[in-house]
């Protein structure tokens, strides 16, 4: 698992009471992983053009906080 490559995508960042409970636990459990906050244009970014080689063995997209429905919808995958 500490070799994954794993995507984060989590839409708390602009919500500065709350906590950002999956990057503080990736963090605390060690793994490496590409966290871009809230920026949808990022993930989508690297979702389309920079997976690592072999891709994405994970992606988490914590779409919470922001919009009824999130930003991320299931065009982004």
């Amino acid at each position: 698992m500490k070799s994954a490559n794993i995507l984060v995508y989590e839409d708390i960042i602009f919500h500065p009471k709350l906590t950002r409970h999956v990057r503080d636990t990736l963090n605390e459990m060690g793994v490496h992983f590409t966290y871009v906050g809230s920026a949808v244009g990022e993930f989508k970014k690297k979702l389309l053009y920079e997976a690592p080689p072999g891709g994405w063995d994970l992606i988490i997209a914590a779409n919470e906080a922001k919009s009824p429905g999130g930003m991320v919808k299931g065009e982004y995958f």
